[in-house]
């Protein structure tokens, strides 16, 4: 893939991406789950229960932020306080994100995982591999590991 076709399949995702998330009023489908929040609960709450001690948690992908507002809350139960981080490539999204947790508004980023520099280093990181084409998955988690 050359760098005009990558660029235009990262600015394809975006756009199906917010079109997908932001015609639904639940904030779980706002995230990119279909079905009820039980779905939601049972898929994504495990991510929370692999953080075992304080920390920054950086969600790639975050979308309105509704993972980080629920591993603030699941991780809290346990008596861990993680300082939530997101970064997605939709600037919508975003805003949504900010709107959702107005406290931690300055944590959110906008920016492609692909090729973004963190400002520092993370305790937690979440991501897919669906963030990038299929034959830059191996390129992807090896620069998000360095």
């Amino acid at each position: 893939m050359n760098p005009d076709e990558l660029r235009g399949w990262f600015d394809n995702v975006r756009k199906v991406l917010e079109t997908a998330y932001l015609s639904h009023e639940e904030p779980w489908r706002q995230s990119g789950m279909s079905g009820p929040e039980e779905r939601w609960i049972s898929l994504r709450k495990p991510i929370a229960d692999c953080i075992d001690r304080c920390g920054l948690f950086l969600d790639i992908g975050c979308a309105n932020g509704y993972l980080l507002e629920c591993c603030t809350k699941w991780t809290s139960e346990r008596g861990i306080r993680i300082d939530p981080y997101g970064l997605d490539i939709s600037a919508k999204l975003v805003e949504l994100a900010k709107k959702r947790l107005p406290q931690f508004a300055d944590h959110f980023f906008v920016g492609n995982s692909f090729d973004w520099i963190p400002p520092w280093k993370f305790d937690f990181v979440r991501t897919e591999l669906v963030y990038v084409p299929a034959e830059y998955e191996r390129q992807y988690v090896e620069r998000l590991l360095q």
